[in-house]
């Protein structure tokens, strides 16, 4: 079966808000199993995250080629959901991919896939490092409308990344 593996991405990093984001080693990986009649889609999530033709990851899919026929899926996550670490971002580049895999009539490139994901998405900063790994800026292509550039910032072997994720303590 094949698998598709996503980055965590963090961003609004200092002064790139909307534009400057980073990769985590936290990942989002997919798995694609036999042809269905409908989409099943299976994940770690609670029952708000759909298991069907909704869910993020197929609704990204098919954005690429409708036509696509409709698959299981088993996904598995190390990326917290609603924390700030690109969960939805990472769905969306996974649906893409997966979309980009199923079609029989399209093949995306990374820079197609991140133009289609910017869409989606609103701005660069969580998808471009979720496609491209490492520290990415990205904003739109003046030349171009609609599409979008990036650069990768050389990170440090020795970076290290926290996260600090706030939660409410009961009383």
């Amino acid at each position: 079966m094949p698998e598709i593996i996503v980055p965590a991405t963090s961003a609004n990093m200092g002064p790139g808000f909307d534009s400057l984001g980073l990769a985590v080693n936290l990942y989002l990986k997919v798995r694609i199993s036999k042809q269905s009649d409908q989409w099943i889609v299976h994940h770690p999530f609670d029952k708000r995250v759909p298991t069907d033709e909704k869910n993020m990851i197929v609704l990204s899919a098919l954005t690429v080629d409708a036509s696509i026929q409709p698959h299981e899926i088993f996904v598995e996550s190390e990326i917290p959901l609603a924390r700030g670490l690109g969960s939805s971002s990472s769905a969306i580049i996974a649906g893409l991919m997966l979309g980009n895999e199923l079609s029989e009539s399209i093949n995306l490139s990374k820079q197609q896939i991140l133009d289609r994901a910017v869409k989606i998405e609103g701005h660069p900063d969580n998808v471009s490092p979720a496609i491209f790994g490492g520290i990415v800026v990205g904003g739109p292509d003046p030349q171009k409308k609609g599409n979008f550039l990036t650069y990768q910032i050389d990170t440090p072997d020795d970076y290290l990344p926290i996260a600090v994720i706030p939660y409410r303590i009961a009383n």
